[in-house]
């Protein structure tokens, strides 16, 4: 079942409403998407993650661009293509799933094949091949209703499978699940289309989820790609700081920008003391600037910056404490330890002497 079709998106815009009032929801969207990878996008609601899929499904009609999977142009207002949804072999799972109560998993999972006017030997077929796959196998005759919360993403998955799609859209697949579940679901997700070889396109607001399935990363904000990589690419070296920010949590610090060091790196003016930063060489001396740093890449010791303060809150995470740390000058910052790496448990009122690399200081520009 692995795909052979590559996504091709080219100058995609979308926009609503009557002239003079129009809001752009999507705004010359463009992004190539190889065979057999996963594309996550990610976003803040209303930054047109949908609008694009539905785009994709051809459930919605793009004002200019072009769609490509594969060899075929699903859609080109320049070329006056426009395949319908049945034309374009695109599967989609729905954030509800779909799934109708009043039928059993075979019902649900063999319904696009008898549309389709197939044999009943070649539904039972093919629906048993593709349950085994997501491993519903002997579930076949039980209703909907009775599955638990991912069985019902599993059948939604396979109805989507069974009609042997070249790209699958997911929207949203796993929110109306609790959290263990979905964290379970999701590792589950990600074997199923490693190992199937589906080109597949993710749609999602939470960054753990896109950062885990996909293989390429989109992000968008307010109709535009603000940032695309592989998932390491786009947490590690974006360089916007509502990207840097909407990827993970991070502090971003206020800094002037003193002077540039032998080995490349930024010599940066902080309110508690100067600190070495990676960055961009273009950036000149006395601009200001942010600096990056996220909470996980504090350590209690080693070499690096040092970040001498006072810790002002303290919350048990499990597998560590996320504290706030607040140095001599300035707003207090986020770190996060390991249970492992501490003497003992940090208390509010500790001085700390914590220390970063200058590897994973970021300089960033200000928007």
């Amino acid at each position: 079942m692995a795909s052979d079709a590559h996504l091709a998106v080219q100058g995609l815009g979308k926009a609503y409403g009557p002239p003079g009032h129009r809001v752009e929801a999507l705004r010359d969207v463009t992004f190539h998407l190889p065979p057999a990878k996963v594309l996550g996008v990610l976003g803040p609601s209303g930054c047109g993650k949908t609008t694009l899929l539905r785009c994709l499904a051809g459930l919605e009609e793009p004002d200019g661009g072009e769609i490509r999977l594969g060899e075929r142009v699903l859609w080109s207002k320049e070329k006056g293509i426009r395949l319908p949804p049945e034309r374009r072999e695109v599967g989609m799972v729905f954030q509800s799933y779909a799934i109708w109560p009043h039928m059993t998993v075979l019902e649900n999972v063999a319904f696009p094949l008898r549309v389709r006017g197939l044999s009943e030997r070649e539904v039972r077929q093919r629906v048993g091949q593709v349950l085994e796959m997501v491993r519903l196998t002997g579930l076949e005759n039980r209703p909907a209703t009775d599955l638990s919360g991912g069985q019902q993403q599993r059948v939604a998955l396979a109805r989507a499978l069974v009609a042997q799609p070249r790209l699958l859209l997911f929207d949203e697949p796993l929110s109306n699940l609790d959290a263990q579940l979905r964290e379970a679901t999701l590792l589950e997700l990600r074997a199923f289309l490693r190992d199937l070889g589906i080109t597949a396109v993710y749609v999602t607001h939470d960054r753990a989820e896109a950062l885990t399935v996909a293989d390429h990363i989109l992000v968008m904000r307010e109709g535009r790609v603000v940032a695309q990589g592989t998932p390491e690419e786009v947490y590690f070296q974006a360089q916007d700081p509502f990207v840097v920010g909407f990827v993970g949590r991070v502090n971003l610090m206020e800094g002037r920008l003193l002077a540039w060091e032998p080995q490349g790196r930024a010599r940066v003016e902080l309110a508690f003391g100067v600190w070495s930063c990676t960055g961009p060489g273009a950036l000149p001396e006395g601009a200001r600037v942010l600096v990056a740093v996220r909470p996980e890449h504090f350590q209690p010791r080693g070499e690096g910056n040092p970040l001498l303060g006072r810790v002002v809150s303290v919350a048990f995470i499990g597998e560590g404490y996320r504290l706030e740390v607040a140095p001599r000058e300035g707003p207090p910052i986020r770190v996060d330890l390991r249970v492992v790496d501490l003497p003992r448990a940090p208390q509010v009122g500790d001085a700390l002497e914590l220390r970063v690399a200058p590897a994973w200081c970021r300089v960033l520009l200000p928007s």
